[in-house]
């Protein structure tokens, strides 16, 4: 019996190990052999369980490891972020501010066109002021949501859910989203090189709800993206109208070189949108500046189309400091008891960065793009750098009359320079010359037309974005 009683005793202490890890130490591990080994000796045990009993307290631990909790870091990389450290989990907070000022000059015929507007004066608008959270789940799941709370009607701008990593597709998201069309609409406003993109985006489609697919091969040399998209506008919508567009995007450079401060991009987008006959359509602009409460171009509203396409071919080259963009822009639209209608316009512009920088490309959601700057030497108060300086100029163009739709062309020519103080601050400012020809417009039940007539406008923009 009291044999019995020092093997349990034994069993429980060496079991003890496997039951409360804490108490598996060297120090019991020690006591349950000393014990083994008396009771051996003394002839309470014989030889063949004290072998059994000698391998169980030897035996290597069989509790299954606890899974160790990943741990999370913060850092900031442009925006604060939180990450763990397998990377399995990321987090990136940010936002951005936009804040504009301008001041507009029109000659007497452009006054007169707009008698009910403010044409020419002052002003200033908070263009932007959005605040997003994006990151990645489980390694291969991804997701954004950015609000933007400028103007009277704050919404959402990009939200969506994605998943990536998939053989031959890449990677697939569904929600609200840029459609794939155009390098100057596809780069951030935060990013492009004016103040405001050029004319011709008027043509571009925009954010809408839908899926989309991207993918890049060839060590990030070739990209493309595809989607389908309901047009809501805004994030949410509903109506029985067959407004749905299906749209594409190929890019390529074909040259790279000093890490990519050379090279050539090539590509081309296109989109179709499905239409219900009884859907209006209209193609309206402001003139390359968003403070004003008036479009210099405007074809009114129109109906009886079934559907339009849009091709855009795009190119670019760096050369260092120096850049050429150009982008050509037209839109086709079919209609069934009328003449088809043909829209269409252009831009180029060369940029410069006097202080050795130059402009970062990458491949973005759908093909190639222009990302952020970051100034070699950082301004700072004791002199010891004055941050990145860009001077850039640009000729846009736009020709909204066709058949029977008057809605006017017009002609800009910009001129900028840039201040990125570190890589989240900028400062901007434009001189924008425009010429309007070619439009009528109703004043005070009589057809006016402007021919020849012109606006200056100056822009600055004082921005931030992290």
């Amino acid at each position: 019996m009291k044999m019995k009683w020092l093997i349990i005793c034994v069993v429980v202490l060496l079991g003890g190990g496997f039951l409360f890890p804490g108490a598996a130490a060297a120090g019991q591990e020690g006591i349950s052999k000393e014990m083994l080994k008396i009771m051996h000796e003394n002839g309470d045990i014989s030889d063949e369980t004290y072998r059994q009993l000698q391998d169980m307290a030897d035996a290597p631990d069989a509790r299954p490891e606890k899974t160790k909790k990943p741990e999370f870091m913060a850092y900031w990389d442009n925006g604060l972020a939180v990450k763990t450290d397998d990377n399995a989990f990321k987090i990136k907070f940010g936002g951005r501010i936009l804040n504009d000022w301008a001041s507009v000059r029109a000659n007497d015929a452009v006054e007169s066109a707009f008698p009910d507007e403010s044409v020419s004066g002052t002003g200033t608008e908070l263009r932007q002021a959005r605040f997003f959270m994006s990151g990645t789940i489980y390694e291969q799941f991804r997701f954004n949501a950015e609000y933007d709370f400028a103007g009277t009607d704050a919404d959402f701008t990009d939200v969506w859910i994605g998943m990536k990593n998939i053989p031959f597709l890449g990677e697939v998201r569904i929600g609200h989203q840029k459609e794939p069309f155009s390098l100057e609409r596809l780069n951030s406003l935060k990013y492009t090189t004016f103040i405001e993109r050029a004319l011709p985006v008027v043509f571009a489609p925009g954010r809408n709800t839908g899926i989309k697919f991207h993918h890049s091969a060839y060590d990030n040399r070739l990209g493309w993206g595809i989607g389908a998209y309901k047009e809501v506008k805004t994030s949410d919508g509903f109506d029985d109208l067959n407004n749905y567009n299906i749209t594409g995007r190929l890019t390529g450079a074909p040259w790279m070189a000093e890490d990519g401060r050379q090279l050539l991009h090539l590509g081309v987008s296109y989109s179709h949108k499905f239409s219900d006959e009884d859907q209006g359509y209209r193609y309206r602009m402001f003139p390359e500046s968003h403070v004003g409460t008036f479009y210099t171009l405007d074809t009114g509203t129109f109906g009886n189309v079934t559907d339009v396409d849009l091709v855009s071919p795009e190119i670019a080259l760096v050369l260092g400091s120096f850049s050429v963009q150009s982008e050509y822009v037209a839109s086709f639209l079919n209609r069934e008891t009328a003449d088809d209608l043909e829209f269409s316009g252009y831009y180029v512009f060369c940029s410069y960065f006097l202080t050795g920088e130059h402009r970062k490309y990458a491949m973005g959601e759908a093909g190639g793009e222009f990302g952020s700057i970051t100034p070699r030497r950082p301004f700072s108060m004791d002199g010891e750098g004055w941050g990145s300086w860009q001077i850039a100029l640009r000729y846009s163009s736009v020709d909204l009359n066709d058949h029977d739709i008057i809605g006017g062309k017009e002609n800009n020519y910009t001129a900028g320079i840039n201040w990125y103080l570190n890589a989240n601050l900028r400062w901007s400012l434009n001189y924008i010359r425009t010429e309007l020809d070619d439009r009528n417009l109703v004043v005070d039940d009589e057809i006016f037309r402007m021919d020849d007539d012109s606006m200056d406008t100056v822009l600055m923009r004082v921005q931030v974005d992290f």
